[in-house]
């Protein structure tokens, strides 16, 4: 309802219907002060836009070649324009990637997924841990029981020089695997220089590009509405909840340490408001030998430990990888299946085929096999055009299948004689940068048409005679 003012102009403005507003006063004289209107108002129809799956992205720079920007194909996850891969391109997600996978695996999706990670960094420093970062992943699941990781995402990490509070150095990470800067400092150390997750850095972008390959997000989204069939849905659902409770896991970052029961009294630690030491809880090992290199991990070194396999298993940071691709697993995060330690993409390759299309898993229990690889029918189609192959005559280029009449177009050569195109069923003959029909018709003598296939040539520019006498005959006549 609208309550009119004396002397004053009311005008309204259109109420949706999802919202309740009881009356809207839009006062309009030279004196009225704009603080007399809701500003709320304006963004009552601003709504977020929906992102289709290949607008993801878009114009995006590629890190391998110099295309005009990411053009994500419909389905496939690759550029339109040169080719490459999603995760080759500078993505910027609103959420981390990893914040959305741990938010799927550990049961506290809804705390990532609508988070922005655009908000002021947390701040952490060797005198004191950061206990509730605004990016930290929380201890446990919503029931208490569940020990989840303790990262924290675009962290600035403070630090002092020895005996001096002046000599203060900032570091600004995309990622830190806890909230104790002395531990942040030692565990980025032991890293190479080009795998430390610095803002702005190379580091930075391997780290986006190991968890865009190593955790494909569809992998776990058992919401993934590309799936349509019952049974496949179902057989996603008890992979992800396999995962959840038996496979994944997050490296622990320990201290390594003469004794194991230590007295934290002589520790370095935080005090909190009373001016009382506060026990971090921090977990140390004893010196033990790195699970992959054999090598020492001495007091004072830090090393990865896991919930799962030997309890007594270490390692140093920079050993801690997929068994698989011997890539540095992203973020800490490692899937355990007999014994070893996968990436979530090669782990899951070893429960299901992944489609060499869509590079997506494949539920279904009937699909294509083709050029040593598996397809989705759907995906096993031309690279250019789209259509689908069962059935059809194609040639592979790249890797990847193509009609007939797209591998002319894009990529059969030309005759240099007749100037057509050499399908790809048709035999042909090149030599150097020149090629040709391999027919009499197009390889043969210029001057007398001897039929030159199989036989000793000359070449005068792209002229093919069978002698010296013909070219020199044909010189004659022109």
């Amino acid at each position: 309802r609208f309550l009119p003012l004396p002397g004053r102009d009311i005008r309204s403005f259109p109420i949706p219907s999802h919202s309740f507003i009881s009356s809207i006063l839009y006062m309009e004289s030279p004196e009225d002060s704009p603080s007399l209107v809701n500003p709320r108002i304006f963004e009552l129809e601003v709504k977020p836009k929906p992102v289709l799956s290949h607008d993801i992205g878009a114009g995006s720079k590629c890190n391998k070649c110099a295309c005009p920007g990411l053009d994500l194909h419909y389905w496939r996850k690759r550029c339109k324009n040169c080719s490459c891969n999603l995760q080759d391109h500078d993505v910027i997600l609103e959420a981390d990637h990893a914040q959305i996978v741990i938010g799927r695996l550990f049961g506290v999706r809804e705390i990532f997924e609508g988070r922005i990670s655009t908000a002021t960094p947390s701040s952490i420093s060797n005198s004191h841990s950061l206990h509730e970062p605004s990016y930290a992943v929380p201890f446990a699941d919503s029931n208490g029981q569940r020990k989840v990781p303790t990262a924290a995402y675009n962290v600035s990490v403070h630090s002092y020089a020895p005996q001096s509070q002046n000599n203060k150095a900032v570091t600004e990470y995309a990622w830190v695997p806890m909230e104790n800067a002395q531990m942040v400092e030692k565990y980025m150390e032991s890293l190479p220089v080009e795998e430390r997750p610095v803002m702005g850095s190379q580091g930075e972008k391997n780290r986006k590009q190991r968890l865009a390959k190593q955790l494909p997000l569809f992998d776990f989204d058992v919401n993934n509405q590309k799936i349509n069939d019952e049974m496949e849905k179902e057989s996603l659902a008890k992979f992800i909840d396999n995962v959840r409770s038996n496979v994944v896991g997050v490296g622990e970052v320990v201290e390594v340490d003469r004794d194991e029961f230590i007295d934290r009294a002589t520790r370095n630690l935080s005090l909190n408001a009373e001016g009382q030491p506060i026990d971090d809880g921090q977990k140390t090992i004893l010196p033990t030998d790195c699970k992959t290199c054999n090598g020492r991990l001495d007091q004072g070194d830090v090393g990865v430990c896991t919930s799962h396999g030997d309890k007594d298993d270490a390692w140093h940071p920079s050993c801690f990888r997929c068994c698989v691709c011997n890539e540095l697993l992203a973020d800490l995060i490692y899937f355990y299946h007999k014994g070893q330690y996968f990436c979530g993409r090669h782990f899951a390759e070893k429960q299901y085929p992944r489609c060499s299309g869509c590079d997506e898993l494949i539920f279904a229990k009937e699909y294509t096999l083709a050029e040593g690889k598996s397809w989705h029918f759907e995906h096993f189609a031309c690279d250019k055009c789209d259509l689908r192959l069962g059935g059809h005559r194609y040639i592979t280029k790249d890797e990847q299948p193509h009609c007939l009449q797209c591998y002319l177009k894009h990529y059969a050569k030309t005759c240099t004689t007749c100037h057509n195109k050499i399908s790809a069923d048709e035999k042909r003959l090149n030599y150097g940068e020149m090629h040709w029909h391999a027919e009499e018709r197009c390889f043969r003598c210029e001057n007398c048409q001897k039929n030159l296939i199989g036989e000793k040539f000359l070449l005068k520019e792209t002229t093919l005679f069978c002698s010296a006498k013909c070219k020199n005959e044909l010189a004659q006549k022109s």
